[in-house]
């Protein structure tokens, strides 16, 4: 089966990233294939599909000006969108688990697997959707 994951982040950065990567290393283990699909970040673990990745949304070292279009995409990315959904067609694959998205990948990607008609799952490692 190819499981895809979903998440803000491909490196060890907290608690979600940690279940992610036990998840993938458990279902790899089990012959599964695990493609990941993320943000672009510069501290990310090596995939053959970060061509299809969101651009980093970097709140941290921006001006106030520069924070207008990235807070105008915090709850929607057209551009995240596309990008999952070229992702998922060169993934192939059978289910999404989602993971932290919010802020990020934004649930942009849900909508694109609903369309694709790909089943999606998510954990929620926090109460930031509720």
């Amino acid at each position: 089966m190819r499981i895809a994951m979903a998440n803000n982040y491909y490196f060890l950065k907290g608690g979600a990233e940690r279940v992610m990567f036990e998840e993938k290393k458990i279902l790899e283990a089990h012959g599964h294939q695990v493609p990941v699909f993320s943000q672009a970040h510069p501290h990310n673990e090596y995939s053959k599909f970060s061509d299809y990745y969101s651009p980093f949304k970097d709140w941290r070292h921006t001006s106030r000006l520069q924070k207008i279009p990235t807070a105008l995409n915090i709850m929607y990315d057209r551009r995240t969108a596309r990008g999952f959904n070229r992702f998922l067609e060169a993934a192939d694959s059978n289910i999404v688990h989602a993971h932290n998205i919010y802020g990020g990948l934004t649930t942009s990607i849900l909508d694109v697997a609903q369309r694709k008609g790909v089943p999606v799952v998510m954990t929620l490692h926090d109460y930031k959707l509720i």
